[in-house]
Order: structure tokens, then sequence, then C-alpha cells
């Protein structure tokens, strides 16, 4: 395996512990992942707090049992049917969507929640309910 020399820390270290930087190229950042890490938390002191990081950490707050029982009460509240699609779900073949995403301030309370059909969720990604509804009338 090929190493390489960081150019901030000085270590000879394998070329996996320096990123890619998005490329596909063979490039590779001149410093390693944790010189990279540093330097982006003196550019910016809240860089592992800042929204998508939180919300992440928060994404796993709910147990798995408490993930069930709303996905449950959610699948009966709306009938068995997907919100966008219409089609008849069962547990076992829904998802638990965010209306409002994590990554856009959402949360975790119960009434932040819908049960979806998995293409949907998918489709859906990070979008919100209404920008999600507006989507689907320009494809359909």
């Amino acid at each position: 395996m090929q190493n390489k020399i960081c150019r901030d820390c000085g270590l000879d270290l394998p070329l996996d512990k320096f990123s890619r930087g998005g490329r596909k190229d063979g490039y590779r950042r001149p410093e390693c992942r944790s010189c990279q890490h540093i330097r982006s938390k003196k550019i910016n002191p809240n860089y592992q707090y800042t929204t998508g990081a939180v919300a992440a950490r928060d994404a796993h707050s709910l147990s798995a049992t408490e993930v069930e029982k709303i996905k449950k009460t959610k699948l009966a509240e709306q009938g068995y049917r997907c919100v966008y699609c219409r089609t008849e779900i069962l547990t076992s073949s829904s998802d638990l969507d965010h209306i409002i995403p994590l990554s856009r301030r959402g949360n975790n309370n119960p009434s932040n929640f819908q049960a979806l059909c998995k293409k949907c969720n998918k489709e859906k990604h990070s979008k919100t309910d209404e920008e999600y509804r507006a989507w689907l009338k320009q494809v359909k």
C-alpha cells in the first residue's frame, strides 16, 4: 500500500488516511483527515455543531421500540396508506419519515413523523413536505 506525508503533521501515512476531496482521479488532499478536521475547526469553531452534525446526532435519540411505536401509530392514523402515493403499506413495507427533515432543523417529535412507502421516502430524501409535493407535480 502506498504512503504519503501529511503537509501539516509530517507523518508518513497510508493513502486511505487522506481525503479525495470528492474526486475520483487519484487526487488526495495534502493534509491527513485528522489535520483536515483540526484545520476546519480552526476556521469554524462550531464545526462539529453545525445544523447537519447536530441533526445527525439527534437522529439517534429514539430507541427502536419508540420508532416502531410511532410507526404503528402513524400507519393507523393514515389508514395504512402512503401519504403521497396512497399505496397500501404495512409496518414491514413502510419507512418512518421526518416531515421537516433533521437536516432542515426538524426534530424527533412524533408530530414531525409520517409513514411513507419506501419509494416515496427515498425520493423525498431531505426535501420538506411542500418541496416534495411541488417536485411530484413537476415530475408527473
